[in-house]
């Protein structure tokens, strides 16, 4: 299956999961601003699921996205404030996006600087503190749709 197939079966898995949670739809502009500040294009099955789930919980597995919350207009969360944070605190290459936390000290980071010809970026473990600009990361997955649907089926682990 394809990166967007995956992508989409991943939404529909959450959608039809009564248990999961996730913000809704957001906005193609707050999806913009997002890719401005951080000075980089999501992969097409990341943002597929931005522009579907905004960011999401199922069977307790928290996918970053983006969202706002009404007592902060103007301020977007998830994984541009997450992303930025890394990138100040560990180091964080300005090509990776963080998008879930591995509950062990590592984030799975996707990696825009190593894009397929459609634009899909592979998913890295990024250790903050331990791993650096350069490390030869451990590959989690060829791509988001993949990892993401694995993360809600509990087949990635």
């Amino acid at each position: 299956m394809t990166a967007l197939e995956n992508a989409q079966r991943f939404i529909d898995t959450v959608r039809a999961d009564e248990g999961a949670k996730f913000a809704g739809p957001c906005a193609v502009e707050v999806i913009s601003e997002a890719e401005a500040r951080l000075g980089l294009r999501f992969p097409p099955s990341y943002r597929l699921s931005l522009e579907e789930l905004g960011t999401c919980d199922i069977n307790g597995e928290e996918i970053l996205g983006l969202f706002e919350q009404p007592s902060t207009p103007g301020t977007i969360w998830g994984a541009l404030k997450e992303t930025l944070d890394a990138r100040g605190d560990t180091a964080l290459p300005d090509s990776c996006i963080v998008f879930y936390y591995d509950g062990m000290g590592g984030s799975f980071v996707l990696d825009t600087a190593k894009a397929d010809s459609e634009g899909e970026a592979p998913v890295y473990l990024w250790i903050g503190g331990a791993s650096q600009p350069g490390d030869d990361l451990e590959m989690i997955s060829a791509d988001f749709g993949a990892c993401a649907l694995g993360l809600a089926t509990g087949s990635l682990y």
